[in-house]
């Protein structure tokens, strides 16, 4: 499954389902960016706990091998969808 955003300029692809564990660490990022050959990777949590909806996204840089960014959001338990936009609105800005 693959989606395009600004004409094909960025694209963004899941990742086949191989021998790829969940990302959790910069290594991880690396490691995962020289399998696939990607320039950037998003990778982060989403978690729900009974009150709130937390997230924090990364996104790695392959080539500098740092992140160039943080993405946080988080609102209440019963504002999925507000939480869902306010965590887009942040990775898009």
């Amino acid at each position: 499954m693959q989606s395009y955003w600004l004409d094909g300029f960025v694209q963004f692809a899941l990742l086949p389902d191989t021998d790829i564990q969940a990302v959790q660490s910069i290594l991880d990022a690396q490691k995962v960016c020289s399998l696939v050959t990607c320039d950037y990777l998003l990778y982060g949590y989403v978690k729900k706990s009974d009150i709130r909806w937390s997230a924090e996204i990364k996104l790695f840089n392959a080539h500098t091998k740092k992140h160039d960014a943080v993405f946080f959001a988080s609102d209440d338990s019963e504002h999925y969808e507000r939480f869902c936009e306010t965590a887009a609105r942040n990775i898009a800005e």
